[in-house]
């Protein structure tokens, strides 16, 4: 429990840095949920609420970190308010007209009125990322310009971009990691730490265009 709020400011702080690291509020607890699931050692049943119970404190501790960068600035705005909120309503079979114009209610009507924790600059800013990711912009690429670019535009970018030295110690890294059967706890962590990095670099480089979160 003690490191808990230390993790929570920490995950406040990445979300004031950068908008890509609102995965984080779902990779978190999905690697929570792995770690747990491959753990062979004997517990206490209770350890499993423990746990939640700090994921939780991390979540609303987060939230407040945000809302202090923001100086508490018009949170808790209805979740048709927003952009992104409306597209998950449409979703849902909610409201799917704009705001301010007469709205079909055939789905979770409850939902288009949650107030949503956080400033309304801050999701408004995800509203944003949100309309630029539904844009296709013209690339280039290896004498080519194509609207929406390309899937692997990244990987190949990184591929070509890193020196060969670097490339090889990674692949290294990667054989023997995978090839060990004999971890321990804290080389466990680091196989994590590094899963949570490919997740979030595949996320930021395959999300349908070359126009990323910024």
């Amino acid at each position: 429990l003690g490191q808990a709020p230390l993790a929570g400011v920490a995950l406040g702080l990445a979300e004031l840095t950068k908008y890509m690291w609102v995965i984080l509020f779902a990779l978190w607890p999905a690697l929570w949920l792995i770690w747990r699931t491959q753990d062979r050692r004997p517990r206490a049943r209770f350890s499993w609420v423990r746990e939640a119970g700090q994921g939780i404190l991390i979540v609303l501790l987060s939230v407040w970190v945000i809302n202090l960068g923001y100086a508490f600035d018009r949170p808790f705005q209805p979740l048709e308010h927003f952009r992104v909120g409306r597209k998950v309503l449409a979703d849902l079979g909610g409201p799917t007209a704009g705001e301010g114009q007469p709205k079909t209610r055939t789905g979770p009507t409850w939902l288009a009125s949650f107030p949503v924790p956080l400033p309304e600059d801050y999701v408004g800013g995800v509203d944003e990322i949100s309309q630029r990711f539904d844009s296709k912009p013209w690339t280039y690429l290896r004498g080519q310009w194509r609207s929406g670019g390309w899937w692997y535009y990244y990987f190949y970018a990184f591929l070509i971009k890193l020196p060969l030295g670097t490339l090889g110690i990674l692949a290294l890294a990667a054989i023997f990691s995978a090839v060990r059967r004999d971890c321990s706890a804290g080389e466990t962590s680091e196989l994590f730490l590094f899963l949570s990095v490919m997740i979030v670099l595949c996320f930021v480089t395959t999300s349908g265009s070359t126009q990323r979160l910024r």
